[in-house]
């Protein structure tokens, strides 16, 4: 049974050292930046997550759409419900509570979830996780657009190695 991150959206944003200038200057660029990096996390992952936003009305949500993709759902709770309210109610009804994450720094929510039987996950370590995917991806790109594909006896282990070049050797004294 595969995860699904409940994500406190507001949270995690204010906890996202990348992110924490732009708050000051550009709240909605942060909040779009956030659910951005975490679409490409699922993508890359393939975990699914639902990043959850407070609810505030249609007036102080970004004009643009937050980025969106394959495995990712941005919820805006109800103007009168808090972002740890709604994620409380989705893991309070539903039946398989083991099978979501909570990421949240709020101890209080945390603390609740897993009580109900949800997996639980402070920022600084979904974050850390989120940084590790993006070094992989990076380092995976660089070497495919670095020209160092590897050559057939770079793939190959020492024992196949061996026998290759043995057969080599022999058809060389024959020629």
């Amino acid at each position: 049974m595969s995860s699904i991150y409940l994500i406190d959206g507001y949270n995690l944003l204010h906890h996202t050292p990348k992110l924490r200038n732009l708050v000051r200057t550009d709240f909605e660029a942060a909040r779009d930046a956030l659910a951005a990096m975490v679409t490409i996390w699922c993508s890359a992952s393939g975990h699914q997550a639902k990043i959850i936003f407070d609810g505030r009305g249609p007036l102080h949500e970004s004009s643009t759409p937050p980025l969106s993709g394959k495995g990712v759902e941005i919820i805006y709770g109800p103007g009168h419900l808090t972002a740890d309210t709604v994620i409380e109610r989705m893991v309070y009804n539903t039946g398989q509570r083991q099978s979501y994450v909570v990421v949240t720094g709020d101890r209080g929510i945390r603390d609740l979830c897993q009580h109900m039987g949800a997996f639980v996950m402070t920022p600084a370590h979904f974050l850390t996780g989120l940084n590790e995917t993006q070094t992989t991806m990076r380092e995976t790109i660089e070497h495919k657009s670095s020209g160092n594909i590897k050559s057939l006896e770079d793939r190959l282990d020492s024992g196949t190695l061996a026998q290759l070049q043995e057969l080599k050797d022999k058809l060389k004294d024959k020629g």
